[in-house]
């Protein structure tokens, strides 16, 4: 081979051997490096704030999922007073279970209630015997609760529920007293607005009618006086409810 065939083989080696060198060092990853090109020394401020984000967003992700599947027990308290008949207060309570209704926003759930109702009622006078007729109703049913969805977290909550109602009265007078006690079907239905401020708990405001089946009716003592009112009241409840 030629002097200058030597050389020029020298020429292309020399020159090639670089490239090729760099060429195999760029395809190997420097640690810590990342896909989009940027070096990342492990333990830096940066690597540690990327697992701090990704943590945020897989709990953002949790709490997201369990806001679409929602609650499906509900425990409440109401305090209110009746509208109609002779003023009394009211105290009580219930406890469902339930869900969202598949492919609709509303919700269902099958409630349980109890209510306390107490009514007093005071006549008489200079010319009459003075007394006070005091009436207590306690109410158990059974029945169904609606949720609908209005704009953020207000909604509209409806129910519907059956049962039975105790009725006890007493007359006090001077010198003597009467009691009187029965059991009579009863029907329900109660309407208002909610505010769920909190995931797991609510504030409301509800109206209520109750019908009570006086046709098995046959009382003859304190009970009669009381009749209209317990047959259709109306009631005004604030309550508070607990969804868990």
């Amino acid at each position: 081979m030629s002097r200058t065939s030597l050389l020029a083989v020298a020429l292309v080696t020399s020159l090639a051997g670089p490239a090729w060198a760099g060429s195999v060092d760029s395809a190997a990853p420097a640690t810590g490096s990342r896909d989009d090109g940027y070096y990342v020394e492990p333990g830096s401020n940066v690597d540690v704030e990327a697992a701090t984000s990704d943590d945020a967003e897989r709990e953002e992700d949790a709490a997201e999922r369990r806001r679409r599947r929602g609650t499906f027990f509900i425990g409440e308290l109401t305090l209110g007073a009746t509208l109609s008949g002779a003023g009394s207060s009211s105290v009580g309570g219930l406890l469902g279970v339930g869900g969202k209704i598949p492919g609709v926003p509303p919700r269902l759930y099958l409630i349980g209630s109890l209510r306390h109702t107490q009514s007093t009622l005071a006549g008489g006078g200079v010319t009459t015997v003075a007394y006070d007729n005091t009436l207590s109703t306690t109410d158990l049913g059974v029945g169904l609760r609606l949720y609908v969805p209005v704009v953020g977290p207000f909604r509209i909550m409806a129910d519907g529920v059956i049962g039975s109602t105790m009725l006890s009265a007493r007359a006090e007078w001077a010198g003597g007293a009467e009691s009187e006690k029965t059991s009579l079907p009863y029907a329900e239905f109660g309407i208002g607005p909610q505010f769920r401020f909190l995931y797991h708990l609510s504030l409301g405001v509800r109206a209520s009618w109750t019908f009570v089946d006086t046709t098995r009716f046959d009382g003859v003592g304190p009970l009669t006086e009381w009749e209209s009112h317990f047959a259709k009241r109306t009631t005004l409840l604030g309550t508070v409810t607990a969804h868990f």
